[in-house]
């Protein structure tokens, strides 16, 4: 479903801009696989993928957030594990993030969008554990949900 959703925008994920604390949290790129080439047989019989765009898998165990400290929560956008650029820095057209278990922060208090105050599409998935906020309508591992961007977050 996301990489139809990116070809449709005409967008490609890239890591988003870490700052300050992307040394040591969020994505890190060396825990990024993909694949290498090898090269075993004549080079005219191969066929090749140009560009440098390749497909690659990501384990969201590695994906390291942080936490409520003080009040409130941290920007929600500090979950975003890849995102798809606009010409406006502040508005990506598409964010994959990853809300890990213990999202609890401080008690029944979710971040209601990625980028508060932007007008963007949202596409929820689950895909492994449980999500707490959506009990009732059976968000189950493999589901998923898509808000147009239709307003503005508040």
């Amino acid at each position: 479903m996301i990489p139809s959703a990116a070809t449709s925008w005409k967008c490609k994920f890239i890591l988003p801009d870490l700052g300050p604390i992307g040394a040591t949290y969020l994505a890190n790129p060396r825990d990024f696989v993909h694949p290498t080439a090898c090269h075993d047989v004549l080079a005219l019989q191969r066929r090749g993928v140009a560009g440098n765009y390749v497909p690659c898998k990501y384990n969201l165990d590695h994906f390291c957030t942080m936490n409520t400290v003080n009040y409130d929560h941290p920007d929600p956008s500090i979950y975003t594990v890849l995102t798809c650029q606009t010409d406006y820095q502040a508005a990506p057209s598409l964010t994959s993030s990853h809300f890990p278990a213990p999202m609890d922060g401080p008690r029944e208090n979710f971040p209601s969008s990625l980028l508060p105050s932007q007008p963007h599409d949202r596409i929820l998935s689950m895909i492994y554990g449980h999500y707490d906020a959506k009990t009732d309508d059976g968000f189950v591992p493999g589901k998923a949900s898509y808000t147009a961007a239709t307003r503005l977050e508040n």
